[in-house]
C-alpha cells in the first residue's frame, strides 16, 4: 500500500473523498483506527506520535509507508501487519488536516461516518486529528522538502533483500554451492515494473563501503542546506 496525495483543501469535499475510497483501502483505514481504539492510553499515545514523527522524518504523509512500517513495527513491538494499519491511519490524518482547513473534530466526525467507524472510536480518531493539527506546519515543510527533493526521477520506495543458496550439480548430487544476494527495488511510478537483480558477496561490501561514503556526504549536504534554510527565513 502507497501513500496518494490527497489534495482537500475544502472541508465540504470530505464526504465525497471518503465515499471515493475503494473498499481495500477504507478497510485498511478502519482497522487502523480500531487497533489504535484497541490498547491502552499510553501505547496508543506513543504510537500517534512514534507514527507521526517516522511519516515527518520519512519526507511527509506522501511518501511510501513501505519505508518506515518496519521501524515502527519493531519500536512498538508488533507486527507489521497491524503497525501497517496504524502507520496508514495516522499519515492519513496528516494528509487531511495539513491540507484542509478543518477542525479535528470536523474530522473525526467525517472519518467515523466515512469510514463505517464504531461511534466510540470517534475519541481516538480526534486525539490523533489533534496530534496532527499541532504539528501541521512541521508537515507541510516535510511535504514541501520531499516534493523537491523528488522531482525530476523515479523516488525509492521500497528496498528488499534476500538470500539465496544456488546449488551445482554433477548428475544427482550436489557438487557446488554459492551464496548470492538477491535485491529487490520499486519506485513511485506505478507503471515502472520493480528491478531486482543478483550480487556476490563481493560486490556487495563495495557498495556498502560506496554507501557509507555517500551517507557522510548526504550528511555535510543536510548542515549546508539547513544553513541555506536558516539564513532563507533570517
Amino acid at each position: 500500500m502507497k501513500f496518494v496525495r490527497i489534495p482537500v483543501s475544502d472541508p465540504a469535499a470530505l464526504p465525497q473523498l471518503f465515499s471515493s475510497i475503494p473498499a481495500g483501502p477504507k478497510s485498511f483505514l478502519r482497522d487502523g483506527f480500531q487497533h489504535l481504539a484497541a490498547v491502552n492510553a499510553e501505547i496508543r499515545a506513543k504510537a500517534i506520535k512514534l507514527a507521526a514523527d517516522l511519516i515527518v522524518e520519512s519526507g511527509g504523509p506522501y511518501s511510501s509507508y513501505e519505508m518506515v512500517v518496519a521501524d515502527f513495527a519493531a519500536k512498538l513491538n508488533m507486527e507489521e501487519e497491524r503497525a501497517g494499519t496504524l502507520l496508514s491511519a495516522v499519515s492519513f490524518t496528516l494528509a487531511i488536516i495539513s491540507t484542509a482547513d478543518i477542525t479535528p473534530t470536523q474530522f473525526a466526525d467525517e472519518a467515523v461516518n466515512g469510514l463505517e467507524l464504531p461511534a466510540d472510536t470517534k475519541t481516538v480518531v480526534v486525539q490523533v486529528a489533534e496530534h496532527a493539527a499541532a504539528g501541521k506546519a512541521v508537515v507541510m515543510e516535510a511535504s514541501r522538502l520531499a516534493e523537491l527533493a523528488n522531482e525530476n526521477l523515479p523516488s525509492l520506495a521500497y528496498f528488499g533483500t534476500s538470500i539465496d543458496l544456488r546449488l551445482g550439480f554433477e548428475k544427482s548430487t550436489v557438487a557446488a554451492a554459492v551464496p548470492v544476494l538477491v535485491v529487490h527495488i520499486h519506485t513511485d511510478v506505478d507503471s515502472e515494473e520493480p528491478l531486482s537483480f543478483q550480487m556476490t558477496r563481493r560486490q556487495l561490501e563495495g557498495v556498502v563501503e560506496d554507501l557509507k561514503k555517500a551517507l557522510e556526504r548526504m550528511k555535510s549536504a543536510e548542515l549546508l542546506a539547513v544553513s541555506v534554510s536558516t539564513k532563507k527565513k533570517g
